[in-house]
């Protein structure tokens, strides 16, 4: 396992864990394994708060800064940008027969959210409302997979 998956599994078991119960009252024990187990949590709060703050600033040196990481996260961001332009340009030119590409676009657009924008006045602020919720009904993998293929079809 590479140091930066510990590191970053760390943080995600300190995140998991953090906030998920409440600290034990003065003189209290912090709790048994099976309470823990019950509440989801992995250490007993005294530890995990102590697992926490060890854990977070090297993740964010050297997980979440790290080249792979940020690679990552460019890639997930032009795949992003590259889906609203070509929805964009689909809801602007409203599928029109003169643009076939975008006529296709329009048409791989969910019908539900189609049938809302049809029925508005079709503004700027129905375009872009159409856009981010054709958007964000995208899994990663489906996103992914219809960017390739819609590059594919394109012109441009």
């Amino acid at each position: 396992m590479r140091a930066i998956d510990v590191l970053t599994a760390g943080s995600l078991l300190c995140i998991a864990g953090c906030g998920t119960s409440a600290p034990p009252r003065a003189g209290e024990p912090a709790g048994t394994a099976a309470e823990h187990k019950k509440l989801g949590t992995i250490l007993p709060d005294k530890r995990r708060a102590c697992f926490c703050d060890v854990s977070i600033d090297p993740d964010f040196l050297h997980g979440f800064q790290h080249r792979d990481v940020l690679q990552l996260e460019l890639q997930g961001n032009n795949y992003i940008k590259s889906m609203m332009t070509m929805l964009w340009n689909a809801v602007s030119k409203g599928g029109g027969a003169g643009h076939p590409f975008e006529r296709y676009v329009f048409g791989e657009i969910s019908e539900n959210y189609r049938r809302v924008y049809e029925a508005s006045t079709k503004s700027n602020y129905a375009k872009r409302q159409l856009v981010c919720d054709a958007l964000s009904g995208m899994t990663e993998p489906y996103l992914v997979r219809k960017n390739d293929e819609y590059r594919s079809l394109s012109n441009g």
